[in-house]
């Protein structure tokens, strides 16, 4: 796959409504201790052509408390966004423009691509480091 990042100052408006819906449901789905005023990380822009995947991993580095994910079309096949709870992996149906939150140290990865293109938006907030 493909990547490339996206500073927050390029989106603002896009990176102020992701702030505040990660932080409300991180703290009120998730009960993560969440910063409201998160550190401002790269956006990650991924393209998934046919046959590309990423591996299955998590996204708990640093004080990475939540993953947000974007699909940003549907005009391909395969490239299921999965995660693995409990040793049994779970696909996620996703529509374009949907925000999808997750805690970041959920195990998850991105299915190969069988058909088309793949493009998707991935973001990450913060909160006090775990103890």
């Amino acid at each position: 796959c493909s990547l490339s990042w996206i500073r927050y100052k390029q989106v603002p408006d896009l990176w102020e409504k992701l702030c505040e819906a990660s932080y409300t449901h991180g703290v009120n789905q998730f009960k993560l201790d969440m910063l409201a005023d998160p550190p401002k990380e790269y956006m990650q822009y991924t393209i998934y052509e046919k046959g590309e995947y990423y591996h299955w991993h998590f996204d708990l580095y640093g004080t990475r408390k939540l993953t947000g994910l974007i699909l940003l079309n549907k005009d391909f096949k395969g490239g299921e966004h999965q995660q693995c709870l409990s040793n049994t992996p779970t696909t996620i149906n996703l529509d374009p423009g949907d925000l999808f939150l997750f805690p970041s140290y959920i195990v998850h990865r991105c299915a190969p691509v069988t058909k088309g293109r793949r493009l998707a938006l991935a973001t990450f907030f913060h909160g006090p480091r775990l103890q």
